[in-house]
C-alpha cells in the first residue's frame, strides 16, 4: 500500500484513542513514537486522546451506537479479547492487506488469541503489547520470615506466609501481603482467572454457551480470592476499594503482575524508583492451585475503525507501532511485554536473563479467555457484580452465601446475553 509522503501531501489528522499505559507519562512516551512516525509521514498529524480503561468500552459503544458523532477515532487501542465483538458490530476494518504478520516461529500465538491468521482470514486487530502474570516477591521479606521459594510453589503455601505477614511488622515496617495485579481499585476477570483456573474451573462451559463461574470448582477459586481480601491479605482501603499502593512502591511483600518496569520502577533515574524494591525483588511463577498451575495472558491490540476518513494513514500508524522496533521500544517504556519471541528476549538482556526465563516459562502455563462474541459484555457483567461484593466486604456484610448468590445472578445475566447471539 502506497501513501503520499512529504510536504507535498495534503495534511490530514488521525484521531487516536489509547489507554493510560504509562500513567501520567503516557503522552510523553507516545510522543516519541508519534515523532518517529511523522518523520516518515510528515503530512499526518496525530491527535491523541487518553481514555481510562474503566470508561473505554462505554466510549466505544457510544461511537458504535452513533451517540458520538464528532472527533470519531481512526485508530483505537482495545483489549485483546474485544476485536471479535467490535468487528461483529461493524466497528473495525479488516487489516489483512495492510499489516505485516510476524514469522510463525516468532509470534507468541496466545497474544493473537491462540492463532496467527493465515490466507484470506480477516485481521481486525494486531497485538501491540501483552502481559503474562508472574509473582513478584521481596527476597528480604522472604528471608526475614524464613520462607522459601518452595513455599511459593502453591497457593496454600503462599497463603501461610501471607497470614504471618499481615500480623507482624518486618524489620520494623508493616507490609501488605499480596497485591492482585496493577494499581487500580476494581477487580477484573483477569484478576480472578488464575484462582479459577488453578482450582480447575472455567468461566464458560466447553461450548462457550453457558456460564459456569458460579459452579464448583470455579466458585471455589473465586471464594479463595475473596477470602484473602476478607482476611486482610489482599488489602482494601477506605470506601473506594482496593488500595492504590503496590509492590513497586515498597508496601507489598508479594504481587501478581504481568509488568516488567525496567525503565520505570526499577530505573534509578525514574521518579517511581524505589531502592528497597529494586535491590530486593525476585520473580517466580504463579503458585499452583489444587488443580495445577495456571496464569493469565492478556494485552492490548490496535485496530483501525470503520469510521476512519483516512484508513490508509491509520493502517500505516498501526503498522508502524507494531513493527518490532517500535513495539520493543514502547513495551520497554511502559513496562509491558512485546508479543514476539525475538523482541521478548531482547527485553531481558544480561543480567536479567533469569527473570526473562521466568516470564518465558509462564507462557507454558498461560491461558486466555474463550474468544466469544460477547466477551466484552460478559467481562462488564462480572466486573459489576464483583464490585458489589467488594463494597459488601468494605461494609462487613460479605458472606459465602452472598458470594454464591451474586455469582449466580451474574451467571444468569451472562447466559441471557449469550442466548441473544446464539
Amino acid at each position: 500500500m502506497t501513501i503520499a509522503r512529504g510536504s507535498g501531501a495534503s495534511p490530514i489528522t488521525l484521531n487516536v484513542w489509547f489507554m493510560p499505559n504509562a500513567g501520567f507519562q503516557t503522552r510523553s512516551v507516545l510522543d516519541r513514537e508519534i515523532n518517529e512516525f511523522r518523520q516518515l509521514h510528515e503530512h499526518v498529524n496525530i491527535v491523541l486522546t487518553i481514555i481510562p480503561w474503566a470508561y473505554a468500552w462505554d466510549r466505544l459503544m457510544a461511537v458504535v451506537k452513533q451517540r458520538q458523532r464528532d472527533a470519531l477515532p481512526d485508530v483505537i487501542q482495545i483489549g485483546s479479547t474485544w476485536s471479535r465483538t467490535l468487528a461483529y458490530l461493524g466497528a473495525l476494518l479488516d487489516l489483512r492487506r495492510s499489516v505485516v504478520l510476524p514469522p510463525t516461529d516468532d509470534a507468541i500465538t496466545l497474544a493473537w488469541n491462540h492463532r496467527v491468521p493465515t490466507g484470506e482470514e480477516p485481521i481486525y486487530s494486531v497485538p501491540w503489547f501483552m502481559d503474562v502474570r508472574v509473582l513478584y516477591y521481596r527476597k528480604d521479606v522472604l528471608e526475614a520470615i524464613r520462607g522459601t521459594l518452595q513455599d511459593l510453589e502453591s497457593w496454600e503455601g503462599m497463603s501461610h506466609l501471607c497470614h504471618w505477614i499481615t500480623r507482624h511488622p518486618i524489620q520494623g515496617k508493616p507490609f501488605y501481603a499480596l497485591g492482585p495485579s496493577v494499581r487500580k481499585e476494581w477487580v477484573l476477570m483477569h484478576d480472578l482467572a488464575p484462582w479459577v483456573w488453578g482450582a480447575g474451573g472455567q468461566f464458560l462451559d466447553a461450548t462457550s454457551s453457558k456460564a459456569v463461574f458460579h459452579e464448583e470448582p470455579a466458585l471455589q477459586g473465586i471464594r479463595s480470592f475473596f477470602n484473602m481480601i476478607r482476611q486482610g491479605i489482599i488489602p482494601l482501603v477506605g470506601q473506594e476499594g482496593l488500595t492504590y499502593e503496590n509492590f513497586f512502591t515498597g508496601q507489598f511483600a508479594f504481587q501478581i503482575s504481568g509488568t516488567w518496569p525496567i525503565e520505570r520502577a526499577l530505573n534509578l533515574q525514574h521518579p517511581e524508583y524505589c531502592a528497597e524494591v529494586a535491590e530486593h525483588y525476585g520473580v517466580t511463577l504463579l503458585p499452583a492451585g489444587s488443580a495445577g498451575r495456571a496464569t493469565f495472558l492478556g494485552g492490548s491490540h490496535l485496530a483501525v475503525t470503520s469510521f476512519s476518513q483516512h484508513p490508509e494513514e491509520a493502517a500505516a500508524w498501526v503498522r508502524f507501532l507494531t513493527d518490532p522496533t517500535s513495539q520493543l521500544r514502547h513495551a520497554r517504556a511502559i513496562g509491558m511485554l512485546p508479543p514476539r519471541y525475538s523482541a521478548f528476549d531482547q527485553l531481558f538482556p544480561a543480567p536479567y536473563q533469569e527473570i526473562g526465563g521466568v516470564f518465558r516459562r509462564s507462557l507454558d502455563y498461560a491461558k486466555t479467555f474463550q474468544p466469544i462474541l460477547t466477551l466484552g459484555t460478559v467481562e462488564r457483567i462480572l466486573c459489576e457484580q464483583v464490585d458489589l461484593l467488594i463494597q459488601e466486604l468494605i461494609n462487613h456484610r460479605y458472606t459465602d452465601e452472598l458470594l454464591r448468590q451474586t455469582m449466580t445472578r451474574a451467571a444468569e445475566e451472562t447466559n441471557h446475553v449469550l442466548t441473544l447471539y446464539g
